[in-house]
């Protein structure tokens, strides 16, 4: 028996069944093989990159594309892979993108906070004449910087 080709596995692994991600009407093509740990399809063979909106893209649009850029989602979802939703796009373009879009994480989202809100409103309404900004980060086990750049809404700016 023949055994199949890489772009044939990887179709076998593709539902063309139109999807709609949180309730967007979108007709996403998912994957529905194996999945890295931050939520996009993962190709099951050897391939540069070894994402599976990366190979759809390299099979489908542009073979020769420069690997250095992103292979973005217009659809936000991670899991598809239909080629009309796939575009290239650079680091900070992919990030601006994230931002207007509000999918980045902020505030008590993101994995590494060490406050929750009402810790960022205590911050921001302690009295200045009760102590410095030091004290504060000894409290949260913050950096001093971390505490102004809250006070001064550089920081949890959705508050």
């Amino acid at each position: 028996m023949k055994r199949k080709s890489q772009e044939e596995r990887f179709w076998d692994r593709v539902s063309k069944e139109p999807v709609t991600p949180r309730g967007k009407d979108m007709g996403c093509w998912e994957w529905i093989g194996k999945v890295t740990d931050n939520g996009y399809g993962k190709v099951p063979f050897e391939w540069e990159g070894r994402r599976a909106n990366r190979y759809s893209y390299y099979l489908n649009v542009d073979e020769n594309f420069d690997r250095n850029l992103f292979v973005c989602h217009t659809c936000d979802n991670p899991l598809c892979v239909k080629p009309e939703h796939l575009f290239l796009d650079t680091v900070q373009g992919n990030n601006e993108d994230k931002q207007k879009k509000n999918r980045h994480s902020h505030g008590i989202t993101h994995g590494k906070c060490k406050l929750t809100e009402e810790n960022v409103q205590f911050i921001r309404n302690y009295p200045r004449e009760w102590g410095a900004q030091g004290e504060l980060a000894k409290m949260f086990g913050i950096r001093q910087q971390t505490v102004s750049d809250i006070i001064t809404n550089k920081i949890w700016k959705h508050l």
